[in-house]
């Protein structure tokens, strides 16, 4: 049983109990009663009463204690709900550090990767002649300009001489190609 209920079960019985004791007092006294003047009745019946007030500011004061137990119990369990709360939500932060610094270095691995196959894309555009002629190829001087501009950044100017490796891959390849035809 609760203590609260079980300390206003028995400040309830001492009650009934103080005023059966006064009454009966009263009623075997009522000739001295009968003739106090108003002051002495008062007085009188604040004898009776002021040790039920102060027996029902003790149980109110203890009632009170045991509320103040049962929230301390019930505030201390919430902030234990809510250190698991702050907990589960820091590890779910921490994942989605994790995963945003994952997905910034994949990024970081695309545009490289992106970058060097547009380098390599560019360098394969680059002209195969001589660019102080381009303008004459193009006819057009501010057009010629921008191509240029976009073509030769980041490029390396290679400028070779001699013939063609493709013209002698080709020839080898044409004079090997009847020895082929022969095995099948």
């Amino acid at each position: 049983m609760n203590t609260g209920r079980m300390s206003v079960r028995i400040a309830l019985a001492l009650t009934g109990i103080w005023l059966l004791v006064a009454g009966s007092y009263i009623y075997a006294e009522w000739s001295h009663v009968e003739g106090l003047n108003a002051i002495d009745i008062g007085a009188l019946l604040s004898g009776v009463v002021m040790p039920l007030a102060f027996l029902w500011l003790i149980v109110g004061y203890f009632q009170q204690g045991e509320e103040l137990r049962q929230n301390t119990v019930a505030l201390r369990k919430q902030a234990d709900q809510l250190e698991q709360q702050v907990q589960g939500t820091k590890s779910l932060v921490l994942v989605a550090v994790r995963q945003t610094e994952a997905t910034v270095r994949m990024v970081q691995l695309e545009r490289q990767k992106f970058e060097e196959e547009t380098k390599s894309k560019i360098r394969a555009a680059q002209p195969r002649f001589v660019l102080d002629q381009w303008h004459a190829y193009l006819g057009d001087r501010t057009v010629a300009d921008a191509i240029l501009d976009r073509l030769v950044h980041n490029s390396y100017r290679l400028m070779l001489k001699g013939e063609s490796m493709r013209k002698h891959r080709g020839a080898a390849l044409k004079s090997a190609e009847p020895s082929r035809s022969k095995k099948h």
